[in-house]
């Protein structure tokens, strides 16, 4: 994997165009700050850069991120779909032993 490198040109010069402030990354991607700081923790964030005091994210960062969280999501909607799906069977076959004893030969 290869290290993020940032090069500043004199003093006060700004992030190069393809890195952004964690609060622009959290406007960019609709999560809150909180948020981002969680998925962090959990180290389900982006790869982050360090430039003195700041923190950044490369555009390439936030790229990979889209990508994984896209997969997560799929992956859990793929899940949901098929435990639902043994659920309402399972809720099917229950209902039709149910209805079957009720409609079962009647005793005089």
């Amino acid at each position: 994997m290869a290290s993020d490198v940032l090069c500043l040109h004199g003093e006060g010069s700004r992030p190069s165009p393809n890195l952004q402030s964690v609060p622009d990354f959290c406007t960019d991607n609709g999560v809150s700050r909180s948020l981002f700081y969680r998925l962090v923790k959990e180290g389900r964030g982006p790869r982050l850069t360090k430039v003195a005091r700041r923190t950044l994210v490369s555009s390439e960062a936030a790229a990979e991120w889209r990508t994984r969280m896209e997969h997560e999501t799929a992956q859990a909607a793929a899940l949901t779909r098929a435990s639902d799906h043994r659920g309402r069977r399972g809720r099917r076959e229950k209902l039709a032993s149910t209805q079957g004893a009720q409609s079962g030969p009647s005793q005089l």
